[in-house]
């Protein structure tokens, strides 16, 4: 049974060690270290190989031998005597652009009972030749994170409409698993056992129907649902004294309890709305909170007794953490008035009173986001801030961030505690952790990038993530947040920074969440600027190829807009819906609303140019060309500036998005569902050129001499096109 850095309990319902009998380590027990290896390389690449060192857990010289699971693993040696150190390499050569991953098993060469061996992961990321990572922003809503109690380097997120990702290096990078979550359920909350079992409850704080209880039984490598499903378990926990009783509690599903390991589920009789769940840290069972102001500890996940009843019935439990010797946080809200309340108890949960949290933003909530966690010394609490406690709750301070964040409010969501400080999940930031006793940003691109944007007079490059907001590229190669004051956390689908000095940058919500103006690049945000509502929204926002003053915006349901002040005001020029908008000049545009229609402003003129039988899907100009691609993938060439348009024949894929040539606008760069296709005559013919990730946003560089490539799920890529 593995060893424990730590007995604390989170609002992640981590399981802990405490109250157990000392646990003996096997006689020989292998510990390889690191436990996970990542490549990243292009197809043919040479990459260098990475040392893994091998000891045993009681500092003994053991035979071992070591097997790789996949052709592509190479290992120096297959035998030897630990100490040693391990050196792994990978054959790139022959393997298809993607992420692959396969294990290392080492084993002693004792057969002796009780002999343990391990594993190590590796994973190996592989783009095709011509593309280069710029790893990207730190992204993503990720409203769970849990750490591995015995190995803290295992590190786990739940993302929001993008599953599950897993890190073994602490929390520094982490790579999406191939857990099998639906898009409508997040990992929430997780739970550990001592045998490598984890415990991932899918489901909302209001709750979700596509939820249920995810496992893994072999320290992450793989996930499988188990018959607890269709049902949300926003909190999932192990009891610390029996690991087979777990237990997973929804506000709309109620409590399950299982009393074999995940295996089979019942649904219990709780006598409330069950909005927490914790492993009772101080003993065996639970504690559990919900509406009604009332908390409960079941000694068994069978049987509730009401342990905390005084404070009042419009009162909610929203979150609730302990520490092993026996000390509880729980956090309530208001109904009417959205006040947070804090209780404690310093007896394993049988009795309880007020705290006076003195420091605690008393700044009302945000809808039901805030969340307690705990290790042995200190209570975190996270909202607005990251807030520690190192007294059981009565003083709190915050915690410093470095770095700006994506969104205005950068709201935190969750909270793990970590041997080297807390690990922290955001509202659109990504997954954040201590270093230096600041908050900083892990790599995790967990999100979509829907828009890129080059800016020639710094170098920079922006992103508009969504769900995630603005980004900054710099010339230097680092990324960092340009969502200051005023951007709220919105879905942002396209963002046009001014190619002179990258300061005024306009971002676009999706739908019905309007347009936003910074002149001071990203510091702070004017929403609608004047000419707009927040109806103008879910389109796409393009600046005019001879005019960097004129900028269009494709508004959805509020409209065609144009500016000629950069961004400071707009007038109307359509009221029909527009999503779509391929710029000729500052007086030329081809927009779509019912139908495709060329406006000239200089001749005053609007007319039909394609009469749809069936929606736009991507509208791109350049170089007088103009491309018109349907949600089937029927395509259109214009070679007049939009004013008569041809059939050509492209693949039929999901068209994400167009990239014309700048000097040679017959050829056309496309980013689809299926990867990058590359035509040289204006789409009658197509190459694939691969991606490593699903590419979805396409934007040209300095002098064209890289594509930007924004992905889903990988980041930001730099692709070199054959000459």
């Amino acid at each position: 049974m593995r060893q424990r850095w730590w007995a604390g309990a989170a609002t992640t319902a981590v399981l802990l060690a405490c109250g157990r009998s000392p646990v003996e380590i096997p006689e020989v027990e292998l510990v390889p270290s690191p436990s996970f290896l990542r490549f990243v390389a292009r197809v043919g690449e040479s990459v260098p190989a990475q040392p893994i060192a091998l000891g045993d857990a009681r500092d003994l010289s053991v035979a071992w031998r070591a097997s790789a699971e996949a052709a592509w693993l190479v290992l120096d040696m297959t035998r030897g005597q630990v100490p040693a150190v391990l050196h792994v390499g990978v054959r790139t050569r022959e393997l298809a652009p993607g992420t692959h991953r396969a294990a290392i098993v080492i084993e002693p060469e004792s057969e002796a009972a009780g002999a343990r061996g391990a594993s190590v992961v590796v994973e190996l990321v592989l783009s095709a030749p011509g593309w280069e990572s710029l790893g990207g922003p730190g992204c993503g809503v990720i409203d769970g994170v849990g750490v591995d109690p015995v190995d803290p380097t295992l590190v786990l997120a739940g993302q929001r409409y993008a599953g599950l990702w897993l890190s073994r290096d602490g929390g520094a990078t982490f790579a999406r698993t191939s857990a099998d979550v639906h898009w409508d359920a997040v990992a929430r909350s997780f739970a550990f056992t001592s045998d490598g079992t984890i415990y991932a409850g899918l489901g909302r704080k209001h709750g979700a129907a596509n939820g249920g209880v995810l496992r893994s039984q072999d320290h992450g490598n793989s996930w499988a649902m188990t018959p607890l499903q269709n049902v949300g378990a926003a909190y999932v926990a192990v009891d610390v004294q029996n690991e087979a009783l777990v237990l997973a509690a929804d506000p709309q599903s109620g409590v399950w309890r299982s009393a074999d390991g995940g295996d089979t589920w019942s649904v219990q009789a709780f006598p409330s709305v069950a909005r927490v769940a914790i492993a009772n840290p101080g003993g065996p069972g639970f504690i559990l909170g919900g509406d009604g102001g009332t908390i409960y500890r079941s000694p068994d996940g069978e049987t509730f007794t009401a342990v905390a009843t005084g404070l009042g019935v419009e009162w909610s439990i929203i979150s609730a953490a302990g520490r092993p010797d026996g000390t509880i946080l729980a956090l309530g809200h208001l109904d009417c008035c959205s006040d947070l309340l804090l209780v404690r108890s310093t007896d394993a949960g049988q009795t309880w009173g007020p705290v006076a949290g003195v420091g605690l933003q008393r700044y009302g909530i945000y809808d039901l986001d805030e969340r307690l966690g705990s290790d042995t010394q200190a209570f975190y609490f996270t909202g607005a801030e990251l807030l520690v406690s190192l007294d059981a709750g009565e003083s709190w301070s915050t915690v410093p961030r470095t770095g700006r964040a994506s969104v205005g409010d950068g709201w935190l969501l969750a909270v793990a505690p970590h041997p080297q400080g807390p690990i922290v999940g955001t509202r659109g930031s990504g997954v954040l952790r201590q270093q230096g006793g600041a908050l900083a940003p892990a790599r995790i691109e967990a999100c979509e990038i829907w828009d890129l944007d080059y800016e020639p007079g710094t170098g920079s490059l922006f992103a508009a993530a969504w769900q995630s907001g603005v980004w900054r590229r710099s010339a230097a190669g680092a990324w960092d947040g340009a969502g200051g004051d005023g951007l709220w956390p919105v879905e942002l689908v396209g963002v046009s920074a001014d190619p002179r000095n990258g300061q005024v940058l306009i971002a676009l919500g999706e739908n019905d969440r309007g347009v936003f103006r910074s002149d001071d690049g990203g510091l702070s945000w004017t929403a609608n600027p004047t000419g707009l509502n927040h109806s103008a929204g879910g389109g796409k926002v393009v600046r005019a190829p001879d005019d960097p003053e004129v900028i269009w915006v494709a508004g959805a349901g509020g409209g065609l807009f144009r500016s000629t002040d950069n961004g400071l005001s707009f007038a109307q020029i359509s009221g029909e819906e527009t999503r779509h908008v391929a710029v000729v000049s500052r007086e030329v545009v081809v927009a779509d609303s019912n139908r495709v229609s060329r406006h000239d402003l200089d001749a005053g003129s609007s007319q039909v140019v394609i009469d749809l039988d069936s929606h736009t899907r991507v509208l791109a100009a350049g170089g007088g060309r103009v491309y018109w691609v349907s949600d089937s993938g029927e395509t259109h060439r214009s070679t007049d500036g939009g004013l008569t348009f041809a059939r050509t024949d492209f693949i039929g894929d999901y068209v994400h998005d167009l990239a014309p040539h700048p000097t040679d606008p017959d050829r056309v760069f496309i980013a689809t569902e299926s990867g990058l296709f590359e035509s040289r005559d204006g789409l009658a013919s197509w190459e694939e050129k691969g991606a490593p990730f699903e590419p979805r946003a396409l934007e040209w560089g300095q002098d064209a001499a890289v594509l930007y490539v924004g992905t889903v799920w990988g980041g930001v890529y730099a692709f070199t096109p054959d000459p």
